[in-house]
């Protein structure tokens, strides 16, 4: 098994834009969840009783103890602000850089590798996939499809040569590709390679 790790790296946008946004989103999800809780529009028709009142006794522990704070950690990269957390993983990475900023005037770009074999650079604005990629092998295991970012987007976002960056992804190997592509950019993509300690890292918990 490969490394797998995810990432959100902002453009055009400093440190109290994305706590705000991160703070946003989080608190309105909590008030969210605890609302359909209360009005019992969580669905656990496809539940026997016995499962039913399990899962009610766990969700309703969760709510009483409020079990769903998540910390995020951010720190000033170049020209970005990337965001890491044990919440963002490769399966919802896209789902949190859309999402969380949609309402902000900014760039949110979600990166993800999966076991060493599949990584993905995908940009969003306010809600709106820009362009992006995804490369990799058994793709379809993952309900993934190949794609390839455009030139043009590579030199405006990321401040890359087209040309350097097709020499990158030649190398064929993923993690190779994520660690030239960090390189290329001067940033870390990998939170295993952030200090969360030093303090440089802005912590925030919602």
């Amino acid at each position: 098994m490969g490394n797998t790790f995810a990432s959100i790296h902002v453009l055009g946008a400093d440190m109290e834009m994305v706590d705000c946004a991160l703070a946003n989103y989080q608190l309105e999800s909590s008030r969210r969840f605890s609302a359909d809780f209360d009005n019992n529009r969580i669905n656990t028709d496809f539940l026997n009783e016995n499962d039913s009142k399990q899962i009610l006794a766990v969700l309703d522990l969760l709510k009483k103890y409020e079990m769903n704070e998540e910390e995020f950690f951010c720190l000033n990269q170049e020209n970005f602000i990337s965001i890491f957390s044990d919440f963002i993983v490769f399966e919802n990475v896209d789902d949190v850089a859309k999402n969380y900023f949609e309402n902000f005037n900014c760039i949110a770009i979600a990166v993800g590798l999966l076991d060493g074999d599949i990584f993905s650079v995908n940009i969003y604005k306010e809600g709106e996939l820009i362009d992006g990629m995804v490369i990799g092998e058994n793709l379809q295991e993952f309900g993934l499809t190949a794609r390839e970012i455009k030139p043009d987007k590579v030199e405006k976002y990321f401040s890359l040569n087209p040309d350097e960056f097709n020499e990158i992804l030649k190398l064929g190997d993923c993690e190779l590709i994520c660690e030239k592509f960090s390189s290329a950019l001067n940033i870390k993509l990998d939170p295993k390679e952030v200090n969360f300690k030093n303090k440089s890292v802005e912590k925030f918990v919602y």
